[in-house]
C-alpha cells in the first residue's frame, strides 16, 4: 500500500513541477522507476520527488520561559526540548496538535498580517479533523503560546565499516512561536520561510506527504532530454 501511495504522490508532485507526461512505474517489489522526458533542471525536480518536509503544531509548555532563562535546567513531564531558527532552545508540549496528514491544501504566497511585513510565507488549509482540534486547542488556550515545527527529513552518505550508506536524518526546526490572541480553525498562515522553502514545501504538502521514505539509487540520463530516476521506498 505505501509503495502505490508514493507513485500516486510522486505523480502530484511531478504535475506541480510542469513536468510533461511523466512514467511512474512499479520496478520489482519495492522499487519506482520515474521518467521524466524533456526535463532540463532535473536536480530540482528530483529534490522536490524525494523532499520529505513537513510541519505541525505543538503548544509552548508553561516551564518555557523559566527553561529559556536557564532558571530551571530540567526538562519537566510532558515536554520536549527543540530549537528554534534562531538558535533559541523551548520546551514544547508532547501533544501534537496537528500534523502534515491533517494538511488538506498549501499555497506560497505572500505573508497577509501586518506583523510579518510581507515576507513568504505558506497559507494552510487543515482537514476537518485538523481544524476541530486547532479550534479546540487555541479556544482553550487563548493568551497562551503555540508553536509550528517544520521537520524535514535530510538523506546523506554515511562510511560504516567501509561501506557507503544512505542516512535518513529527520531535523525539527521551531519557525513559529506565538502568542495566541483568538482561536484558529482550518485556514490560517505561517512564516519563518525562504521563498524557495515556501514554495518547495506548499507543492509538498499540497501534493501529501510520502507513505515510506525513499531512497534514490540511480540517476541516468538517456539522450539529450531524457531523464530517468530509481527510487525504492
Amino acid at each position: 500500500a505505501a509503495l502505490e501511495k508514493n507513485m500516486l504522490i510522486l505523480k502530484r508532485r511531478l504535475n506541480e513541477a510542469g513536468v510533461s507526461e511523466p512514467v511512474v512505474q512499479r520496478h520489482g517489489e519495492s522499487g519506482i522507476v520515474v521518467q521524466m522526458p524533456g526535463v532540463e533542471n532535473a536536480d530540482d525536480v528530483l529534490a522536490t520527488l524525494n523532499s520529505q518536509k513537513t510541519l505541525e503544531a505543538r503548544g509552548v509548555h508553561e516551564d518555557s520561559d523559566s527553561f529559556e532563562r536557564g532558571v530551571i535546567t530540567v526538562v519537566p513531564l510532558g515536554a520536549e526540548v527543540y530549537t528554534t531558527k534562531e538558535g533559541r532552545r523551548i520546551l514544547l508540549k508532547d501533544e501534537i496538535i496537528w500534523d502534515g496528514a491533517n494538511i488538506q491544501d498549501a499555497v506560497a504566497a505572500v505573508a497577509t498580517s501586518p506583523s510579518s511585513g510581507g515576507r513568504p510565507a505558506v497559507h494552510i488549509r487543515l482537514d476537518a479533523k485538523g481544524g476541530e482540534e486547532n479550534l479546540k486547542y487555541t479556544t482553550k488556550h487563548v493568551y497562551k503560546r503555540m508553536a509550528i515545527v517544520y521537520i524535514d527529513t535530510v538523506q546523506f552518505t554515511r562510511v560504516v565499516d567501509g561501506k557507503r550508506i544512505l542516512v535518513n536524518e529527520v531535523q525539527k526546526t521551531v519557525i513559529s512561536d506565538a502568542t495566541i490572541v483568538s482561536p484558529l480553525s482550518r485556514d490560517f498562515e505561517t512564516t519563518g520561510f525562504s521563498q524557495k522553502v515556501a514554495q518547495q514545501l506548499a507543492s509538498q504538502l499540497g501534493s501529501g506527504a510520502l507513505a515510506a521514505p525513499m531512497i534514490i539509487l540511480e540517476v541516468r540520463t538517456v539522450g539529450p532530454t531524457f531523464g530517468s530516476d530509481n527510487s525504492r521506498p
